[in-house]
């Protein structure tokens, strides 16, 4: 991925944002009409949003540290135990990056707001793409291993085609939807530690 693909996943990232901005301000700004026509007078309502930014502040500074940590822990275990970056980068880095969104998804799912879990996996995971990749790919180009054609990127577009799928059918994931997708990992998970683990 060279500094020019970089400046188009960056483009694609502001274009996101301003679209996902947009449509929140319109959201508000039609609920906001609507609570006027039905009580008959606007109210406006203070936000406090020190706290929110605070505690945004304290996330984000929890998160260098932990990926620093978690980096830093891995990388030099997987070269001891002769498991080649890419491995490990696709489990474990992965699963440990994935379990705020898990929990998330599944608190939101226990909760009754599916729109909730469904929106912060595709958020992140459009996140991760655009911004993540862009940006790494402005700082120095990197490079796409062979596993990451063969298999890796093959296996995305499928649960790509996957998602689309389960979502055009009822508007929403069935339980044997969910057990197809855990197989399709299962199944990935396989192929990867077979045919591409030394």
């Amino acid at each position: 991925m060279t500094r020019l693909d970089g400046i188009f996943l960056m483009v694609g990232f502001i274009g996101y944002l301003y679209y996902s901005i947009r449509m929140v301000w319109t959201k508000r700004r039609s609920a906001e009409a609507s609570q006027i026509l039905l009580e008959g007078e606007e109210v406006i309502q203070g936000v406090g949003l020190l706290k929110p930014f605070a505690i945004l502040a304290l996330g984000a500074i929890g998160i260098i540290i932990g990926s620093q940590l978690l980096v830093g822990n891995v990388t030099p275990l997987a070269k001891f135990f002769g498991v080649p970056d890419l491995i490990v980068a696709l489990t474990l880095v992965a699963l440990g990056t994935s379990l705020p969104e898990f929990v998330v998804a599944i608190t939101a799912a226990i909760k009754k707001h599916g729109e909730l879990s469904v929106g912060n996996i595709l958020g992140a995971d459009i996140l991760n793409i655009f911004w993540i990749l862009g940006s790494c790919s402005l700082y120095s180009p990197l490079s796409i291993p062979h596993q990451t054609m063969v298999l890796d990127y093959p296996f995305m577009i499928l649960l790509m085609a996957l998602m689309i799928a389960f979502g055009y059918t009822r508007s929403r994931i069935e339980r044997w939807e969910g057990a197809t997708l855990i197989a399709v990992i299962i199944v990935y998970l396989t192929l990867m530690m077979v045919y591409f683990t030394p």
